[in-house]
Order: structure tokens, then sequence, then C-alpha cells
């Protein structure tokens, strides 16, 4: 992805990248409901048995388990719930999907399982990464520079092959997306990138890596 700076997109106009998705609380509580819309139809076993922090520039509504390990502000876990009607969810093909901070752990249409299934794991709190945090940064500053549209459209072009991982991100169709990346490095490493240095070209691009797996919301 580095090879991409010798071909700059329009700068877009986004907050400094200190400003993560914290800041952007409505005066009103964030939930699915006001992120979503009822028509997700969370079940309310979910709803008593965890914690919304649903934000409209994720895929679907996200909730977490009370009480869990955090690293730096991330939760261990997140059980993400899409929309009932299949045609409506943007990437995920059930409805129901579990994931730590590495991977998809389960996905499955019944509602019970995958509840049980996420209040049943055992993680233990991550020792982070420069990659994850810059990963974090990343993400959370990509989200300020695009609408929610085009954070949709970005996840959906970069499951399509020819947007392949890591050698072209879709992000770049909406932004100069290595100047976002350049900020979340230089916050995160206390300097900006020396691309003469292998060691840091592959932190900028494990980085990458780490984020797009994560559809930005790591």
């Amino acid at each position: 992805m580095l090879n991409q700076l010798l071909e700059p997109l329009p700068r877009c106009d986004r907050g400094r990248l200190q400003s993560t998705h914290t800041t952007t609380h409505m005066k009103t509580r964030r939930t699915w409901t006001n992120q979503f819309g009822a028509s997700y139809e969370v079940p309310a076993a979910i709803l008593a048995a965890t914690i919304d922090e649903s934000w409209h520039n994720d895929m679907c509504p996200c909730f977490l388990r009370k009480n869990d390990p955090m690293t730096d502000g991330e939760p261990a876990a997140r059980l993400w719930v899409e929309h009932p009607d299949a045609a409506m969810r943007e990437v995920i093909l059930f409805r129901f999907m579990v994931c730590d901070r590495f991977a998809d752990l389960m996905a499955t249409n019944d509602a019970d399982e995958a509840l049980a299934f996420f209040l049943s794991l055992e993680l233990e709190p991550l020792a982070e990464t420069p990659e994850r945090k810059m990963a974090r940064a990343f993400s959370a500053a990509l989200k300020i520079c695009l609408t929610a549209d085009e954070m949709t459209e970005v996840r959906r072009l970069n499951q399509l092959p020819e947007y392949p991982c890591p050698a072209i991100c879709a992000s770049h169709n909406f932004c100069d997306a290595n100047e976002v990346m350049d900020e979340a490095f230089t916050a995160i490493m206390g300097h900006e990138i020396d691309t003469r240095s292998h060691e840091q070209r592959m932190m900028w691009n494990n980085a990458w890596i780490i984020a797009r797996q994560s559809g930005f919301t790591i």
C-alpha cells in the first residue's frame, strides 16, 4: 500500500485524528435503534445480557459482554446482530456473528445459540501491539473521513477479488487513505514513517491488514 503514496487522491475534510467515534455521541445515548433502526429486531435476550455498543458506521448493531476484559478500551469479544432480512445485510451471511479481536469465532441464525456461545467465551486481556493500536487509530479516522454509506461501499468492494488484500483497499476510492494511515502511524509511533525502513513498512502494512480484516471495526 505504500506504493500508492505516489498517487495521492483528493484530500478529504475530516476532524483531527485524535477524534474517535466515542466523541461523536448524540445528545442521547447511542443505541441499536437510533443507530440502525427498529427493523433490526434485536432479540430481548441479547439486550438483557449485553451492553449495546452500536454505532451507525459499523456494519450492524454491536453488543459487548458485561465486565469483559479490556485492552486499551478494546473489548475481548463482540456480538454482531444483522438484519432479519438477508437481502438487507451488508456482508454477514448469517444473522448473528461472534468475533474476538483476531477472527470470526462463530456465525448462526439462532439467537440463543449465538448468545450462549458469546457469554461462554473465556478470553484474557490482549497484549497490545503498535500495529493493533495503529489499525484502531486508522479505522477511527477513516470513519470520520467517510460517510456511513461510503464505509459500507468500502467493505462491500473489499470482499471482491478485484480488491485483493493487502495490495488494494477500496478506501482509496473515497479519500487519500494513505494520508489517513500516515496520521495514524505518526500518532502511535510519535514520528512519520521512514519509507526506507523495512520494519516500519511492515508495521504500516500489518496495521492496514488488521484494520481491513476487522471491517474497520477494531
